[in-house]
């Protein structure tokens, strides 16, 4: 009996590495990058934090890591779950509207660090 493979048995080298899950490394990378993205959220204001498109279940994990400020591995472990939480949430308008926050805080400081012009009449 000869054994001949069907078109889609055969190896395409393309499609092979397409379907290639991302790495250990890579998923980390992520993880971390969404668990920085939380501490940015954290460090906001209340007022602040309400403008964001974030859900409430996260809202309210952020509340309670401002509540663990004094208990380091209970912070370390609650950001661990802010992390886990904004895999569920789209990352980009939350970027978006921290670049834009911080956009405004600096032109805000850079006005604010001007020297005055005063006109003197002569």
């Amino acid at each position: 009996m000869v054994f001949h493979p069907k078109p889609d048995d055969l190896f395409h080298p393309l499609q092979d590495d397409a379907a290639e899950p991302p790495s250990k490394s890579r998923r980390k990378r992520e993880m971390h990058s969404l668990q920085d993205l939380g501490a940015q959220l954290l460090a906001l204001t209340p007022g602040q934090l309400e403008k964001f498109p974030v859900p409430e279940e996260l809202l309210a994990a952020i509340a309670e890591a401002r509540r663990l400020t004094r208990k380091k591995e209970a912070l370390r472990r609650q950001m661990q779950y802010i992390g886990k939480l904004m895999r569920s949430v789209d990352p980009e308008p939350i970027r978006a509207q921290l670049a834009a926050l911080r956009g405004q805080s600096a032109s805000e400081a850079r006005l604010r660090q001007s020297p005055k012009t005063t006109e003197t009449k002569p």
